[in-house]
């Protein structure tokens, strides 16, 4: 039980901290004050250089001065060659040509021409304002009904000499 009351205490300071404001002469931190470092300080592994990236110049030099004798660096056609990214105008990837597009039975293309024509002639009939016969409004639903079940019928099934079963959970 005394346990208790000193975690009561505890979570009461904790609130106090959280919600007490801050001193009118301290600076806003976005971080905890234990990471603030001082600029003398060296960092613990000792003085990190990049050779890439020194400044060897003195600080009354000027820095185009003391870059004079660096190298300069290389335009890019004269690495990569003529022509863009460094391939020469004739130098590209030609596709193959794709096969041609399967034509399918007759029974199919008509399936599918009554899958189409169906919501074609109603979309049509809509945004033009006419009410089409009833007649055909009935040869469109029709063939719309036996195009679908043609084209579900006709469905391949599953191979029966497949091993896979596909996903089982």
């Amino acid at each position: 039980m005394n346990a208790g009351r000193d975690d009561d205490k505890t979570w009461a300071e904790l609130v106090d901290a959280f919600n007490a404001e801050p001193a009118p002469d301290d600076p806003p931190r976005s971080w905890p004050a234990i990471e603030d470092v001082e600029p003398d300080d060296r960092a613990p592994y000792g003085e990190f250089t990049d050779p890439y990236h020194t400044a060897s110049y003195l600080p009354g030099e000027s820095a185009a001065g003391a870059l004079a004798g660096a190298p300069q660096p290389a335009s890019a056609e004269s690495e990569l060659g003529a022509g863009q990214d460094g391939f020469a105008e004739d130098d590209h990837f030609v596709p193959p040509v794709p096969p041609p597009i399967p034509r399918g039975d007759r029974v199919t293309r008509w399936a599918w021409t009554g899958m189409a024509a169906a919501p074609s002639v109603l979309l049509l009939s809509t945004i033009t304002r006419w009410s089409p016969p009833d007649g055909l409004m009935m040869v469109l639903i029709g063939g719309f009904i036996a195009g679908f079940g043609t084209l579900v019928s006709r469905m391949r099934g599953r191979n029966p000499h497949d091993p896979d079963n596909g996903a089982i959970v």
